[in-house]
């Protein structure tokens, strides 16, 4: 069976570098003295611009990914059982994908790593709050999984 193949490594690429962002967000406050100068001028909306366009590239690819797994049958480890407040891994994945509005908390001007989303279903409104630094984690542990494991990958010769 033919599967898509992915650029692993792009998008780990991409999720590392908006974890980078997030643990910059960190240090850039004013509680951390000692950041450099010329960093301390990068702004919250071209950090989230890039974790936010990051997430609308990765996890469509994350998802199609947990599909090869359920479907396979296969196991998948996480490094965080819930991503906040009782959301899985994959209802994460759902509510970045169908949200209708994702707003990043800001404390001080600073990214906090906290995501808000809102979005509906069956003419219902929903809303969740989504921890990006567990999120990238888990996406990363997913993705050496995906890697490694040639029969859900088709890294086998199979897919082309």
């Amino acid at each position: 069976m033919s599967k898509i193949v992915f650029d692993v490594g792009y998008l780990e690429e991409r999720l590392l570098a908006a974890a980078a962002i997030l643990c910059f967000e960190k240090h850039k406050r004013p509680d951390y003295p000692h950041v450099e100068k010329t960093y301390s001028n990068v702004s919250v909306l071209s950090s989230w611009w890039y974790i936010e366009k990051t997430l609308m590239l990765v996890v469509p690819a994350l998802r199609i990914i947990l599909d090869f797994y359920k479907e396979a049958k296969a196991k998948l480890e996480y490094r965080y059982n819930e991503v906040e407040k009782g959301l899985d891994y994959r209802e994460a994945c759902n509510k970045i994908i169908h949200a209708l509005d994702i707003c990043p908390e800001k404390v001080d001007g600073y990214l906090t790593g906290l995501v808000f989303l809102k979005g509906k279903k069956n003419n219902k409104t929903w809303d969740a709050e989504i921890d990006l630094n567990k999120f990238i984690a888990n996406s990363l542990y997913i993705l050496v999984q995906y890697d490694e494991n040639w029969a859900i990958s088709s890294r086998n010769g199979d897919a082309f």
